[in-house]
């Protein structure tokens, strides 16, 4: 009996170093695995004011284990196009202000910046336009500010239409032209 007590003890003992080397070595190995961090904003994106017409330009900054993946919102509302640590509106129109908030996420977690970044669009003062022209001498003027302007151009090469569209691309004018 006194063998198998002594043969039992020994087991035991060996028993109990096993488990400190298991924990041990556990530990040891959860040290090692690199850590999740959820994504932090650093910087938010900040409110702005802009005209009907004007581009809006909204960024964040974020830090957290990558990839970081973004999804801007105004409103609350998903912007399909808007998955990149910016978010821009090029020709900014009255429907689009509102508040807007970014979602940073990575496979740890997501965030939402707050406060949200209020847009805030401004009408054009009646009788004023802003545009944008393209090479073909097209301009896009936001619906919003369409409504009885005065046309006037400047630069080297310009022409004012005031009643219909003109051909910039040669041949006979299609309107009035005002040089």
């Amino acid at each position: 009996m006194a063998t198998c007590d002594q043969s039992l003890l020994k087991l035991m003992k060996t028993l109990r170093f096993a488990k400190r080397c298991c924990v041990a070595g556990i530990a040891l190995w959860l040290a090692a695995v690199p850590a999740f961090a959820q994504p932090v904003i650093s910087t938010p994106p900040q409110s702005q004011t802009v005209r009907v017409g004007s581009a809006a330009f909204f960024t964040v900054a974020a830090t957290g284990t990558p990839p970081l993946t973004y999804q801007w919102r105004n409103g609350g509302m998903d912007i399909p196009e808007a998955i990149g640590a910016s978010c821009t509106l090029g020709l900014a129109r009255t429907d689009q202000a509102g508040a807007y908030t970014v979602v940073v996420s990575n496979s740890a977690g997501s965030v939402t910046s707050t406060p949200p970044a209020v847009l805030t669009v401004t009408p054009v003062p009646p009788g004023v336009v802003f545009g944008q022209a393209s090479w073909g001498g097209e301009w896009y003027v936001p619906a919003e500010a369409q409504s009885e302007a005065t046309a006037i151009a400047a630069g080297y090469f310009h022409d004012a239409v005031t009643d219909r569209k003109f051909d910039f691309h040669g041949g006979e004018p299609m309107g009035t032209r005002h040089p």
